[in-house]
């Protein structure tokens, strides 16, 4: 029998603060396996770092006689003839998919592929330049903001008080004050928001591995 999820399980809608909600669809694929094979990936990540990462290649057979190739960079225990389900999640983008978890029905076990926080992230930091501001306002702005809101803050209120600096230069301080502030306070909302949607994303992902 076909696995389907259920209508009220199938979408998730990801609240955030600088773009429109993320919709995240779930699917699913069941079948049998056909053949299971391996491949090893060698990237560089610097003048002598050398990292592999092994690649488990898992034919299926779906129940609608399709075949389909899953490629995942961790070792799922199945044999030739096993009955499995994957369970998908989509982007608003075309052909942007991830597999959140496969599920072996004849040996009872399911495999975790994903989290939901990898997911969001995932779907969050996607190409475009929307997500690229996004992830250097993570990588670079907040950061700074950390270290420098409050000891500019400290600054600018010591001067107003003793009076050791003019107005020009008090209202140039202050502008770089607000050149941070604003980014940080921004990416502060949005890092609360992206938290609570992870944890009810999680929470979704968990109902609908409860009914494999």
């Amino acid at each position: 029998m076909t696995f389907e999820i259920p209508q009220n399980l199938s979408t998730f809608i990801a609240k955030n603060l600088f773009r429109s909600n993320l919709e995240i669809s779930f699917d699913s694929q069941t079948g049998k396996v056909l053949e299971i094979g391996e491949r090893t990936e060698t990237s560089v990540a610097g003048a002598s770092i050398r990292r592999k990462a092994h690649i488990q290649k898992i034919w299926l057979k779906l129940d609608e006689e399709q075949e389909i190739c899953i490629e995942i960079d961790r070792h799922f225990q199945a044999r030739i003839g096993h009955r499995v389900t994957v369970l998908l999640a989509n982007g608003q983008n075309p052909n942007e998919s991830y597999y959140i978890a496969i599920y072996n029905h004849t040996i009872n076990q399911l495999f975790t592929i994903s989290t939901a926080v990898q997911l969001l992230n995932s779907i969050y930091y996607r190409k475009g330049w929307k997500g690229s501001v996004m992830f250097l306002i993570y990588l670079l702005i907040y950061p700074l903001g950390v270290i420098i809101l409050p000891f500019l803050l400290c600054f600018i209120l010591y001067s107003i008080f003793s009076y050791t600096l003019n107005w020009v230069a008090l209202s140039a301080l202050f502008g770089l004050f607000l050149v941070f502030f604003f980014p940080f306070l921004f990416s502060t909302i949005d890092i609360l928001l992206r938290g609570n949607a992870g944890k009810k994303l999680n929470s979704h992902i968990k109902k609908i591995l409860a009914i494999l």
